[in-house]
């Protein structure tokens, strides 16, 4: 719904974006993929937001934030080495959870700006009903899903010093 009144209040009217179609210019391809990942961005930026918020607000309270302020250390340096640093491994941890709904709503994304892309013959392999290449982007989908959340572990294991891996 969002990709469609984009296009019905952005692009049709304007001319700056391109209703579909991927380009042939690496110019081109920048312009028509603007409106799809705004679409999808709309729905996730909120949830990551608001993750980041209550994080910070809650690491801002904590007693080695207040010890480093104390220490007189400037709030720049605070924010980056303490605060964003322990608050940032929540809203990595909420963007990875919806990293489903940002592959699957790039499915539907595709075809409404009709984009060239796995979405795109992940549709057409459900309308021909191939089903050995619709289990292939299922497959492919399901690893791509797993290899975020194993990068995701990784990265807050980097950020985040009470984390620990353990072999």
């Amino acid at each position: 719904w969002v990709g469609i009144v984009l296009i019905r209040t952005v692009a049709m009217p304007t001319g700056w974006f391109p209703v579909g179609g991927f380009g042939d210019t690496t110019a081109e391809h920048l312009r028509s993929i603007i409106l799809p990942a705004l679409t999808l961005a709309i729905g996730v930026i909120p949830l990551l937001v608001r993750s980041l918020r209550a994080s910070i607000l809650e690491v801002l309270g904590s007693d080695h934030v207040t010890t480093a302020r104390a220490m007189g250390l400037p709030s720049r340096t605070v924010m980056r080495r303490f605060v964003l640093r322990n608050a940032s491994a929540p809203t990595i941890s909420v963007l990875s959870l919806n990293l489903g709904y940002l592959l699957f709503g790039a499915v539907v994304i595709e075809a409404t700006f009709a984009l060239p892309g796995i979405g795109q013959g992940l549709v057409l392999a459900a309308r021909s009903r191939d089903l050995p290449a619709i289990q292939g982007y299922a497959l492919l989908f399901g690893v791509a899903v797993v290899a975020v959340y194993l990068l995701a572990d990784i990265v807050i294991a980097a950020l985040d010093p009470r984390v620990e891996i353990d072999s």
